[in-house]
This record gives structure tokens, C-alpha cells and sequence, in this order.
């Protein structure tokens, strides 16, 4: 089931952040290191390429092989997997 009628996702991956390594992708608090990860949605065929081929797989294949997909938060991404399984 969508997230809601204004789009297709149905489900989510947690990311590590996708910030330059010139940026501290963690930040210390004194008592504690908070680590920044990234949340991309995604669609149902997404989700089935990740339990097929793993999420290795889907990351290096469809979202970091893939210079058109920007993993920000966008309702209108395309479905990377439409026509992959």
C-alpha cells in the first residue's frame, strides 16, 4: 500500500549519508556520536529488486550507478526497477 495517494512508494531504506567525505557525516555531543544516515523511499518493484538481489546490489545498480537518480526525497523520482525484474 502507497504512503499515501499522492504517491507510489510503499516502503523505505536507510541510507549512510551521501555527504562529501569532506564533511563529518557524524557529530559528536561530548556523551554520544550521532552518525547522519539518509531515508529513500521507495516503490514496490524497488523493494522486490532489494529481496531478489540484495540492497548491495540495488544501491550499485539503480541508485549509485545511475547518474539520473538523486536520492533526496522527491516525489516525482522515477521507478528505477519499472521494467528491471
Amino acid at each position: 500500500t502507497p504512503f499515501s495517494e499522492h504517491t507510489y512508494y510503499t516502503g523505505a531504506i536507510i541510507l549512510p549519508s551521501p555527504l562529501p567525505d569532506i564533511i563529518s557525516k557524524d557529530i559528536d555531543t561530548g556523551n554520544r556520536k550521532v552518525n547522519l544516515l539518509s531515508f529513500l523511499p521507495l516503490y514496490k518493484q524497488e523493494i522486490d529488486y532489494c529481496l531478489e538481489k540484495g540492497e548491495q546490489t540495488f544501491l550499485n545498480d539503480k541508485i549509485l550507478g545511475n547518474a539520473d537518480t538523486n536520492i533526496e526525497v522527491n516525489l516525482d523520482r522515477p521507478n528505477t526497477c519499472q521494467k528491471t525484474l
